[in-house]
């Protein structure tokens, strides 16, 4: 497995950010359970609503509904991207079109197909003409499952 790294600022705070904050991506306020960074893949809780750090170790619990946009302590609200592009990962072994997947380590992505197979996104190009563009990951969390995006 290939983790795909968060990039982080000279601080150490995550660069994750939307590329588009136009109203052309997806965005929710969720109240978090436990405390998130940018860029961590999340998960609904079903018994209260709230939102967690997910992981493909298990399939009962191998939901993804979306990435962090803000760094939070439990019990807090962020801003969660559902679908669009983000800036922030480390893409620079991966190519166009690659599928990213839901990693066995919680709250990351993964370019290999964890224990669950949660396909979360692809690599893209940030602008869709020309080549060469600058890699981003779209998302799109409204259904993520083994066979969507594909």
């Amino acid at each position: 497995m290939a983790v795909i790294n968060i990039n982080t600022d000279l601080a150490g705070f995550s660069e994750v950010a939307r590329t588009a904050p136009d109203g052309r991506d997806e965005v929710y306020n969720v109240v978090v359970a436990s405390g998130v960074i940018p860029g961590e893949a999340l998960y609904q809780m079903p018994i209260d609503g709230s939102y967690i750090q997910t992981s493909a170790l298990a399939s009962g619990t191998a939901g993804f509904r979306g990435i962090s946009l803000q760094q939070q302590v439990a019990s807090g609200t962020i801003t969660m991207l559902r679908r669009g592009k983000l800036w922030g990962y480390d893409l620079a072994g991966l190519n166009y079109d690659d599928p990213v997947y839901l990693s066995n380590t919680v709250g990351m992505l993964d370019t290999v197909v964890g224990t669950a197979n949660v396909l979360v996104g692809r690599v893209v190009s940030l602008n869709e003409a020309g080549p060469n563009k600058p890699k981003v990951l779209y998302i799109d969390a409204e259904y993520a499952s083994g066979s969507d995006l594909g």
